[in-house]
Protein backbone atom coordinates (compact mmCIF):
# COMPACT_ATOMS: atom_id res chain seq x y z
CA UNK A 1 0.00 0.00 0.00
CA UNK A 2 1.49 3.52 -1.05
CA UNK A 3 2.16 5.92 1.83
CA UNK A 4 -0.12 8.58 -0.29
CA UNK A 5 -2.93 6.04 0.43
CA UNK A 6 -1.90 5.73 3.92
CA UNK A 7 -1.91 9.80 4.55
CA UNK A 8 -5.34 9.86 2.84
CA UNK A 9 -7.04 7.00 4.02
CA UNK A 10 -8.76 6.04 7.43
CA UNK A 11 -7.39 3.51 9.59
CA UNK A 12 -9.43 0.92 11.97
CA UNK A 13 -8.60 -1.51 14.40
CA UNK A 14 -9.08 -4.83 13.20
CA UNK A 15 -9.58 -7.20 16.66
CA UNK A 16 -9.52 -11.09 16.16
CA UNK A 17 -11.04 -13.57 18.53
CA UNK A 18 -11.30 -17.20 17.87
CA UNK A 19 -14.61 -18.63 18.52
CA UNK A 20 -16.65 -22.16 17.77
CA UNK A 21 -18.12 -21.52 14.27
CA UNK A 22 -21.21 -22.61 15.47
CA UNK A 23 -21.90 -19.51 17.64
CA UNK A 24 -19.97 -17.22 15.04
CA UNK A 25 -23.13 -15.00 14.51
CA UNK A 26 -24.17 -14.63 17.75
CA UNK A 27 -20.75 -13.19 19.10
CA UNK A 28 -21.11 -11.14 16.18
CA UNK A 29 -23.75 -9.57 17.21
CA UNK A 30 -22.82 -8.48 20.87
CA UNK A 31 -19.56 -7.11 19.23
CA UNK A 32 -21.88 -4.93 17.03
CA UNK A 33 -24.01 -3.74 19.51
CA UNK A 34 -20.82 -2.75 21.41
CA UNK A 35 -19.08 -0.61 18.78
CA UNK A 36 -17.73 -2.83 15.96
CA UNK A 37 -18.13 -1.15 12.37
CA UNK A 38 -18.35 -4.06 10.99
CA UNK A 39 -17.43 -8.18 11.38
CA UNK A 40 -16.13 -11.06 9.29
CA UNK A 41 -15.89 -14.69 9.72
CA UNK A 42 -12.19 -15.70 8.73
CA UNK A 43 -11.78 -19.50 7.57
CA UNK A 44 -8.12 -18.92 6.75
CA UNK A 45 -6.16 -18.87 3.56
CA UNK A 46 -8.31 -15.74 2.59
CA UNK A 47 -11.28 -17.35 3.08
CA UNK A 48 -13.93 -14.96 4.22
CA UNK A 49 -17.50 -17.17 5.39
CA UNK A 50 -19.85 -14.11 6.21
CA UNK A 51 -19.62 -10.27 6.57
CA UNK A 52 -21.58 -7.72 8.21
CA UNK A 53 -22.19 -4.15 8.94
CA UNK A 54 -25.53 -4.47 10.19
CA UNK A 55 -25.46 -7.26 12.44
CA UNK A 56 -28.98 -7.50 14.08
CA UNK A 57 -30.67 -10.38 14.56
CA UNK A 58 -28.27 -13.40 16.24
CA UNK A 59 -29.69 -16.54 15.76
CA UNK A 60 -31.55 -18.98 18.55
CA UNK A 61 -29.13 -20.96 20.70
CA UNK A 62 -27.24 -22.74 17.96
CA UNK A 63 -25.68 -25.39 19.73
CA UNK A 64 -28.40 -28.08 19.07
CA UNK A 65 -27.47 -30.47 22.26
CA UNK A 66 -23.90 -30.52 21.25
CA UNK A 67 -20.53 -29.50 22.79
CA UNK A 68 -19.27 -25.91 21.89
CA UNK A 69 -16.15 -27.40 22.02
CA UNK A 70 -16.64 -29.85 19.36
CA UNK A 71 -17.05 -26.87 17.02
CA UNK A 72 -14.35 -26.14 14.71
CA UNK A 73 -12.24 -22.76 15.59
CA UNK A 74 -12.57 -20.09 13.30
CA UNK A 75 -11.39 -16.47 13.13
CA UNK A 76 -14.16 -13.75 14.12
CA UNK A 77 -12.93 -10.19 13.16
CA UNK A 78 -14.33 -7.20 14.37
CA UNK A 79 -13.22 -3.52 12.76
CA UNK A 80 -13.32 -0.54 15.14
CA UNK A 81 -12.44 2.87 14.15
CA UNK A 82 -10.11 2.48 17.62
CA UNK A 83 -10.19 0.74 20.18
CA UNK A 84 -8.71 1.11 23.86
CA UNK A 85 -7.11 -1.36 26.07
CA UNK A 86 -9.71 -1.29 28.69
CA UNK A 87 -12.13 -1.60 26.46
CA UNK A 88 -11.00 -4.58 24.75
CA UNK A 89 -10.65 -6.22 27.92
CA UNK A 90 -14.35 -5.36 28.87
CA UNK A 91 -15.47 -6.60 25.53
CA UNK A 92 -13.54 -9.96 26.00
CA UNK A 93 -14.54 -10.59 29.60
CA UNK A 94 -17.92 -10.83 28.68
CA UNK A 95 -17.49 -12.66 25.83
CA UNK A 96 -15.76 -14.84 28.03
CA UNK A 97 -18.24 -15.05 30.72
CA UNK A 98 -20.90 -15.75 27.59
CA UNK A 99 -18.63 -19.14 26.48
CA UNK A 100 -18.37 -17.17 23.50
CA UNK A 101 -13.88 -17.31 23.59
CA UNK A 102 -11.69 -19.40 24.21
CA UNK A 103 -9.90 -18.20 28.11
CA UNK A 104 -6.21 -19.52 26.31
CA UNK A 105 -6.70 -17.27 23.00
CA UNK A 106 -6.28 -13.78 23.87
CA UNK A 107 -8.18 -11.46 21.05
CA UNK A 108 -5.28 -10.02 18.61
CA UNK A 109 -5.31 -6.50 17.46
CA UNK A 110 -3.54 -4.54 14.52
CA UNK A 111 -3.99 -1.22 13.08
CA UNK A 112 -5.44 -1.42 9.63
CA UNK A 113 -5.45 1.66 6.65
CA UNK A 114 -8.48 1.53 4.81
CA UNK A 115 -9.22 2.98 1.10
CA UNK A 116 -12.62 3.44 1.77
CA UNK A 117 -14.26 0.31 3.65
CA UNK A 118 -15.07 1.89 7.43
CA UNK A 119 -16.59 5.03 5.45
CA UNK A 120 -18.89 3.35 2.41
CA UNK A 121 -21.31 1.68 5.23
CA UNK A 122 -21.90 5.43 6.33
CA UNK A 123 -23.08 6.81 3.01
CA UNK A 124 -25.81 4.03 3.99
CA UNK A 125 -26.87 5.35 7.08
CA UNK A 126 -30.17 7.34 6.05
CA UNK A 127 -32.10 9.14 8.81
CA UNK A 128 -35.06 6.78 10.11
CA UNK A 129 -38.05 6.89 12.53
CA UNK A 130 -37.55 5.59 15.84
CA UNK A 131 -40.43 5.25 18.28
CA UNK A 132 -43.45 7.76 17.71
CA UNK A 133 -41.53 11.06 18.25
CA UNK A 134 -37.99 10.58 17.13
CA UNK A 135 -35.74 10.52 14.13
CA UNK A 136 -32.49 9.92 13.87
CA UNK A 137 -30.24 11.20 11.48
CA UNK A 138 -26.71 11.31 10.81
CA UNK A 139 -25.02 14.89 10.47
CA UNK A 140 -24.54 15.28 6.58
CA UNK A 141 -28.91 14.64 6.21
CA UNK A 142 -30.84 17.80 6.57
CA UNK A 143 -34.52 15.86 6.59
CA UNK A 144 -37.34 16.57 8.73
CA UNK A 145 -40.28 14.73 9.33
CA UNK A 146 -43.21 16.99 11.14
CA UNK A 147 -43.99 15.80 14.23
CA UNK A 148 -40.74 14.12 15.13
CA UNK A 149 -37.90 15.67 16.94
CA UNK A 150 -34.07 15.29 15.40
CA UNK A 151 -31.66 12.98 17.03
CA UNK A 152 -28.30 13.58 15.33
CA UNK A 153 -25.96 10.80 15.54
CA UNK A 154 -22.17 11.28 13.97
CA UNK A 155 -21.87 7.05 13.17
CA UNK A 156 -18.00 7.54 12.68
CA UNK A 157 -16.54 6.08 15.99
CA UNK A 158 -19.46 3.46 15.60
CA UNK A 159 -20.80 3.25 19.18
CA UNK A 160 -24.66 3.33 18.05
CA UNK A 161 -26.94 4.61 15.55
CA UNK A 162 -30.11 3.20 17.24
CA UNK A 163 -30.14 0.55 14.15
CA UNK A 164 -29.20 -2.27 16.01
CA UNK A 165 -31.83 -4.27 18.27
CA UNK A 166 -30.62 -3.64 21.65
CA UNK A 167 -30.51 0.52 21.05
CA UNK A 168 -34.10 0.52 19.37
CA UNK A 169 -35.31 -1.33 22.36
CA UNK A 170 -33.60 0.75 24.77
CA UNK A 171 -35.17 3.98 23.25
CA UNK A 172 -38.45 2.63 22.77
CA UNK A 173 -38.82 2.21 26.58
CA UNK A 174 -37.47 5.16 27.43
CA UNK A 175 -39.52 7.20 25.69
CA UNK A 176 -42.85 4.98 26.74
CA UNK A 177 -41.83 6.14 30.37
CA UNK A 178 -41.07 9.76 29.89
CA UNK A 179 -44.75 9.46 28.28
CA UNK A 180 -45.99 8.20 31.01
CA UNK A 181 -44.12 9.13 33.96
CA UNK A 182 -42.34 12.03 35.59
CA UNK A 183 -39.08 11.81 34.92
CA UNK A 184 -36.92 14.54 36.36
CA UNK A 185 -33.45 12.89 36.12
CA UNK A 186 -31.86 10.58 34.31
CA UNK A 187 -28.22 8.59 34.40
CA UNK A 188 -27.20 6.21 31.13
CA UNK A 189 -24.76 3.59 31.81
CA UNK A 190 -22.59 2.78 29.20
CA UNK A 191 -23.48 5.55 26.69
CA UNK A 192 -21.37 5.20 24.13
CA UNK A 193 -22.39 7.59 21.12
CA UNK A 194 -24.83 9.05 23.96
CA UNK A 195 -28.07 8.38 22.35
CA UNK A 196 -29.92 7.30 25.16
CA UNK A 197 -28.91 10.57 27.02
CA UNK A 198 -29.80 12.74 24.45
CA UNK A 199 -33.18 11.24 24.01
CA UNK A 200 -34.20 11.30 27.43
CA UNK A 201 -33.07 15.20 27.12
CA UNK A 202 -35.39 15.52 24.17
CA UNK A 203 -38.22 13.72 26.04
CA UNK A 204 -38.12 16.56 28.68
CA UNK A 205 -35.68 14.88 30.87
CA UNK A 206 -33.84 17.73 33.09
CA UNK A 207 -30.74 16.30 34.57
CA UNK A 208 -28.94 14.08 33.09
CA UNK A 209 -25.53 12.06 33.42
CA UNK A 210 -24.01 9.95 30.91
CA UNK A 211 -21.48 7.47 32.04
CA UNK A 212 -18.85 5.54 29.96
CA UNK A 213 -15.17 3.44 31.07
CA UNK A 214 -13.76 4.36 27.79
CA UNK A 215 -12.58 7.72 26.99
CA UNK A 216 -12.89 7.32 23.01
CA UNK A 217 -16.61 6.95 23.71
CA UNK A 218 -17.23 10.39 26.33
CA UNK A 219 -15.63 11.75 23.28
CA UNK A 220 -17.82 10.65 20.62
CA UNK A 221 -20.67 11.33 23.46
CA UNK A 222 -19.48 14.87 23.13
CA UNK A 223 -19.37 15.53 19.53
CA UNK A 224 -23.16 14.18 20.05
CA UNK A 225 -24.66 16.15 22.12
CA UNK A 226 -22.70 19.40 20.07
CA UNK A 227 -24.48 17.80 16.97
CA UNK A 228 -27.53 18.52 18.81
CA UNK A 229 -26.74 21.44 20.63
CA UNK A 230 -27.20 19.86 24.15
CA UNK A 231 -25.66 21.53 26.87
CA UNK A 232 -27.19 20.10 30.08
CA UNK A 233 -25.71 16.46 29.89
CA UNK A 234 -23.02 15.56 32.62
CA UNK A 235 -20.54 12.75 30.93
CA UNK A 236 -18.29 10.99 33.14
CA UNK A 237 -15.82 8.19 33.20
CA UNK A 238 -16.50 7.48 37.02
CA UNK A 239 -17.76 4.04 37.79
CA UNK A 240 -21.30 3.80 38.26
CA UNK A 241 -20.45 1.49 41.78
CA UNK A 242 -19.05 5.23 43.13
CA UNK A 243 -22.27 6.75 42.29
CA UNK A 244 -24.25 7.85 45.48
CA UNK A 245 -27.03 9.90 44.27
CA UNK A 246 -30.52 7.82 43.01
CA UNK A 247 -32.38 8.76 39.99
CA UNK A 248 -35.78 8.67 38.59
CA UNK A 249 -35.09 6.68 35.64
CA UNK A 250 -31.39 4.46 34.60
CA UNK A 251 -30.61 3.28 31.37
CA UNK A 252 -28.13 0.39 31.19
CA UNK A 253 -27.80 -1.14 27.33
CA UNK A 254 -24.60 -3.31 27.70
CA UNK A 255 -23.45 -6.90 27.76
CA UNK A 256 -25.72 -8.75 29.92
CA UNK A 257 -22.87 -10.55 31.56
CA UNK A 258 -22.01 -6.88 32.70
CA UNK A 259 -25.46 -6.15 33.69
CA UNK A 260 -25.61 -9.12 36.23
CA UNK A 261 -22.46 -7.80 37.87
CA UNK A 262 -23.50 -4.27 38.20
CA UNK A 263 -26.97 -5.40 39.63
CA UNK A 264 -26.23 -4.19 43.00
CA UNK A 265 -25.24 -1.11 42.38
CA UNK A 266 -28.32 0.11 39.47
CA UNK A 267 -30.71 -1.21 41.95
CA UNK A 268 -29.12 1.04 44.76
CA UNK A 269 -29.55 3.94 42.31
CA UNK A 270 -32.67 3.92 42.02
CA UNK A 271 -35.16 6.33 43.19
CA UNK A 272 -38.13 4.42 45.13
CA UNK A 273 -41.02 4.59 42.28
CA UNK A 274 -37.92 5.06 39.49
CA UNK A 275 -37.44 2.63 36.52
CA UNK A 276 -34.71 0.96 35.62
CA UNK A 277 -33.93 0.37 31.78
CA UNK A 278 -31.99 -2.88 30.83
CA UNK A 279 -30.45 -3.83 27.35
CA UNK A 280 -28.39 -5.51 25.07
CA UNK A 281 -29.60 -8.70 26.64
CA UNK A 282 -29.43 -11.67 24.04
CA UNK A 283 -33.15 -13.52 24.58
CA UNK A 284 -31.55 -16.49 25.96
CA UNK A 285 -29.62 -14.40 28.65
CA UNK A 286 -33.05 -12.96 29.84
CA UNK A 287 -33.65 -15.07 32.55
CA UNK A 288 -30.09 -14.62 33.76
CA UNK A 289 -30.19 -11.37 34.09
CA UNK A 290 -34.06 -11.02 35.63
CA UNK A 291 -32.65 -13.63 38.28
CA UNK A 292 -30.43 -11.00 39.27
CA UNK A 293 -33.07 -8.32 39.75
CA UNK A 294 -36.33 -9.93 40.29
CA UNK A 295 -35.90 -10.10 44.03
CA UNK A 296 -35.40 -6.50 44.89
CA UNK A 297 -37.83 -4.72 41.47
CA UNK A 298 -40.78 -5.78 39.75
CA UNK A 299 -40.95 -6.20 35.74
CA UNK A 300 -42.88 -3.39 34.90
CA UNK A 301 -42.83 -4.06 30.80
CA UNK A 302 -40.21 -5.92 28.47
CA UNK A 303 -40.02 -6.05 24.62
CA UNK A 304 -37.81 -8.09 21.95
CA UNK A 305 -36.22 -6.66 18.64
CA UNK A 306 -34.49 -9.03 16.55
CA UNK A 307 -33.21 -11.29 19.19
CA UNK A 308 -32.53 -8.87 21.41
CA UNK A 309 -34.39 -8.26 24.84
CA UNK A 310 -35.07 -4.96 26.54
CA UNK A 311 -36.64 -5.49 30.21
CA UNK A 312 -38.14 -2.60 32.40
CA UNK A 313 -37.99 -2.85 35.75
CA UNK A 314 -39.63 -0.93 38.64
CA UNK A 315 -38.54 -0.16 42.50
Amino acid sequence: MSSNLSRQAPAYDKTVFAVPSAIADEAAGILMAHGALGCAVNLGRGRIAATATSWNEPPPSPTNGRKRHRDPIVKLEAYFDHITPSRLSRIHRALLAGGFVDRDRAPQTVRIVDPGWSTRWMTRFKPFAMGRRLLIAPPWSETQRRGRMRLVINPGQGFGTGHHGSTAGALRMIERLCDGHRVRDGLDVGCGSGILAIAMHLFGVARIVAIDSDPIAIENARENLELNGVTGIRLSTAPVTTFKRQFDLIAANILGSILIELAPALIRLMRPGGHLVLGGILKRERDLVLEKYGNKLRLADELTDRGWATLVLQR
